[in-house]
């Protein structure tokens, strides 16, 4: 037999990539619930709501990291690096904190905001005393606001992923051209968010239907809930980013950046 032509084959190929995705996948999971799970636990002994906040806080900053991470993986292990998944990928995940730590931060406490500002926004608008004038349309768009907010927020997240795998900029420019590329690339992005809110969604909606359904979700969720709709958004956000790394005059008036050249290798 071929050994290398197997290897290179489809089948190989798709099976290779099905076993990286769920291992990524699941270590995603575990790494994002090890960095919330104390204040998970403090809010089921306690029932404190700021335990709860804290909870919800730490697990989308376990989120960010891990999802940064896995997508630089993916982008990595397609490319020329073959190092092994588990050094890849804990590799990407120190850098990754290492290197914008103060981006996630800064998400964290937008994200902090908006969702603290949402929740009192809510019981305001929930309260048995609101009255529909014209402090009551203040507060109705505010609420809708923090939606919007929170939807180009987790977009410009999102966004990040390639931003990050693809350049190394200052961290002013990684927010800038987030952003800048969330609407470059609007509907890869949108497709993506749809796709990896999908899931939960069904779960939840079916799990009032029939708790085998729920278990279903939660199962595919789990195996592939993160890592598949990154994989997909890789593939569909591949040729515009190449092409950027080779053209870095089309890239707008970012300030200083330089592209990813073979930095990779002082990372090893």
């Amino acid at each position: 037999m071929d050994v290398e032509k197997y290897a290179n084959s489809k089948v190989f190929t798709f099976f290779e990539w099905t076993y990286r995705l769920i291992v990524i996948n699941l270590m995603n999971l575990l790494l994002t619930a090890l960095f919330s799970i104390v204040f998970w636990l403090l809010f089921i002994s306690f029932e404190k709501v700021v335990h709860f906040y804290l909870a919800i806080l730490f697990t989308l900053l376990g989120f960010i990291n891990t999802s940064l991470a896995s997508f630089k993986t993916i982008k990595d292990l397609s490319g020329y690096r073959r190092s092994g998944l588990y050094k890849t990928y804990f590799s990407n995940l120190w850098y990754c904190f290492k290197e914008v730590w103060l981006i996630e931060l800064l998400i964290l406490i937008v994200y902090a905001f908006l969702l603290g500002s949402l929740i009192i926004y809510s019981l305001i608008l929930n309260h048995q005393d609101f009255v529909y004038d014209f402090v009551g349309i203040v507060y109705t768009v505010g609420y809708w606001l923090d939606w919007i907010l929170l939807f180009f927020l987790t977009q410009a997240v999102i966004a990040f992923w390639p931003v990050y795998s693809y350049f190394q900029m200052s961290k002013w420019n990684y927010i800038k051209a987030s952003f800048y590329m969330l609407f470059k690339l609007f509907f890869p992005t949108l497709i993506t968010g749809i796709f990896f809110f999908l899931l939960p969604l069904l779960t939840f909606t079916l799990g009032m239907i029939s708790s085998s359904w729920a278990l279903l979700f939660i199962s595919i969720f789990s195996l592939f809930g993160i890592t598949l709709p990154q994989f997909l958004y890789f593939k569909m956000t591949k040729g515009k980013y190449v092409y950027l790394t080779k053209n870095p005059d089309d890239f707008q008036d970012f300030d200083k950046y330089e592209l990813e050249k073979e930095k990779e290798e002082e990372r090893n």
